[in-house]
């Protein structure tokens, strides 16, 4: 903003000083020039005082014509005056005249000022409205503020005129920003957040093109934040809804992402809106945590649920329930997933089975123990080991904990056969391989089967072929077998045939085939001995 001093408007001021002052102090020399005919004599002390008063922009005005007045003297005579009452009233009327002329320059110089100011208040406002919108950044004013060439008044119209045509262009440059302005006070109040100080006044000295596009540019990113909130509260709503039609039940309350907002505001203080359209922060909040406590909800009963079947599946098992009654329980609770309605059915079967199964509490407990006895059985458990499970032997009352007791060791006793499987798989073919053995040096002491003829000497020569194969295969078996059984006696209890632990049998066999193998070579050596004998003989004879 410039002063006044530098704008074209000073040279009108200093010419219209001058000119006004010249104006008045002619007016006033005609008057007194007037006085001067009419008193018939010069008066010094009137005109000096006002020629003092006058002389104040250093200009003197040239002495005024004297034109003598020859009708004052007769109207003087003709009235009697004297020549001192005469003197005394144009002292007087000069005292009066000077006073006058006096208000009448203050007045005229007031107007002036009047003028000036206004002048200068134009100047600025034009100038300040004409730099609000300039978009080039030049800082160039209109021509038209020029009016240094017109007298005052015009100079003032004509600044009226250019400052209404700067009007009409800076109203539609404000009417844009307040559009804008208020579209982002809109936004924020919608988003709960508040608007920067820099968007929420327009103002008046920057009006340019460059800060009405900042102006938009906000506006579009705050349109982007609410679209990305709209589709979020969608996104939440909808998720929080599909949760509610599955929980359905009546402690899920409905779900309303709306609940607890409150009217919201622009940044003027004005309610823009319910907050039903609300896209504030904190309602995004309140809407994930609403999800975030159904899912927690529906976890919940997840577990819940899965507790609940898995102990309708225990008793079905217990209790040996057949499959017709299963399907017409899993048809009942088919379409109530997680509701309310599940747990209710779920909660009936449950009450219905534990009942049934207090009813046949001896029932179970007997044939649990007759597993038992059969597993010890089939691998051959000794009667100390049995005599640990004290479940087993008690005569008492069956009950619930004596039940599980029992349904433990055969689970226990199950899972200890499944894993001992591959090694009573070895110990059978063992077993196997050794008793062939033993048929096959009963056959190969019988030195007439190499006599012997007919079908049934080839059939007996092609066993014996295939036997002796598969012997040879017993070493490596009992190499592997006797390792794992060292590994398995680390971990679990030795594992028994026949009531004798097996690696001991084992040995025992290994020693045997050591005593056998020895006997075999000494029976060999024998009968070498036995035939070099008769061969001496013979040779001898």
């Amino acid at each position: 903003m410039s002063n006044y001093g530098d704008t074209p408007a000073s040279g009108v001021v200093r010419e219209a000083t001058g000119s006004l002052l010249e104006k008045v102090q002619a007016d006033v020399a005609h008057v007194v020039n007037s006085l001067e005919s009419i008193c018939a004599r010069r008066r010094p002390p009137f005109f000096e005082p006002w020629n003092a008063h006058a002389n104040l922009n250093s200009r003197r005005s040239p002495p005024p014509r004297e034109r003598p007045d020859t009708r004052a003297r007769p109207v003087g005579n003709e009235v009697g005056y004297s020549g001192e009452e005469r003197r005394l009233q144009m002292d007087k009327l000069s005292d009066e005249l000077t006073h006058t002329l006096r208000a009448k320059l203050a007045q005229e110089v007031e107007v002036r000022d009047v003028f000036k100011k206004d002048i200068a208040d134009k100047v600025a406002e034009c100038v300040m409205m004409a730099r609000s919108v300039d978009d080039d950044g030049t800082g160039a004013l209109p021509p038209e503020l020029d009016v240094s060439s017109l007298r005052l008044s015009h100079g003032l119209m004509k600044l009226e005129e250019e400052q209404a045509k700067l009007d009409v262009v800076v109203s539609a440059r404000t009417a844009e920003f307040a559009e804008a302005r208020d579209a982002m006070r809109d936004a924020s109040a919608r988003l709960g957040e508040v608007l920067p100080a820099e968007f929420d006044d327009v103002g008046r000295e920057d009006l340019t093109l460059g800060r009405l596009a900042a102006f938009r540019e906000a506006l579009e990113r705050l349109k982007v934040v609410e679209a990305e909130r709209a589709v979020e509260l969608a996104r939440l709503r909808e998720s929080s809804l599909a949760l509610v039609k599955e929980l359905d039940d009546e402690a899920v309350e409905a779900y309303d992402e709306f609940e607890g907002d409150d009217d919201y505001v622009r940044s003027d203080g004005s309610v823009l809106a319910k907050a039903r359209n609300s896209l504030a922060a904190a309602k995004v909040d309140r809407a994930k945590r609403r999800l975030a406590a159904l899912r927690d909800e529906k976890k919940g009963r997840l577990s819940r649920l899965s507790t609940l079947g898995e102990e309708i599946s225990l008793l079905w098992e217990r209790l040996d329930v057949g499959e017709a009654q299963q399907l017409s329980f899993r048809a009942a609770v088919k379409h109530s997933s997680i509701s309310r309605a599940t747990f209710d059915i779920g909660e009936a079967e449950l009450g219905k089975l534990r009942g049934e199964l207090h009813a046949r509490l001896a029932e179970l407990v007997a044939s649990r123990r007759a597993r038992i006895r059969a597993l010890w059985d089939e691998m051959t458990v000794p009667d100390a080991q049995r005599r640990t499970f004290g479940a087993y032997f008690d005569a008492g009352d069956p009950t619930e904990a004596s039940l599980a007791a029992h349904e433990a060791e055969v689970a226990a006793l199950e899972a200890r056969r499944e894993a001992l499987q591959p090694l009573l798989k070895l110990i059978e073919k063992r077993e196997e391989l050794l008793t062939e053995r033993t048929a096959l040096h009963v056959l190969q002491k019988d030195a007439s089967r190499l006599l012997r003829r007919g079908p049934g000497a080839a059939t007996e020569r092609k066993y014996e072929f295939e036997a002796m194969k598969r012997v040879k295969q017993l070493p490596k078996l009992t190499e592997k077998l006797f390792e794992k059984l060292v590994e398995w006696e680390t971990k679990q209890s030795p594992v028994l045939r026949d009531g004798v632990r097996y690696l001991d049998k084992m040995r025992d066999d290994q020693k045997e085939a050591a005593q056998e193998r020895a006997q075999a070579l000494e029976a060999k050596k024998i009968e070498a001995t036995i035939r070099k004998e008769k061969l001496r003989d013979r040779n001898l004879q």
